[in-house]
């Protein structure tokens, strides 16, 4: 399934991770 979707080849792991959600963002999802 991750093979088929090309997730490795569509995310950069060369770069940091995005910051986690905020309380507020994290709260409203």
């Amino acid at each position: 399934m991750y093979d088929q979707g090309s997730y490795d080849l569509a995310i950069d792991y060369s770069q940091d991770p995005p910051p986690p959600l905020s309380t507020a963002d994290a709260t409203w999802v």
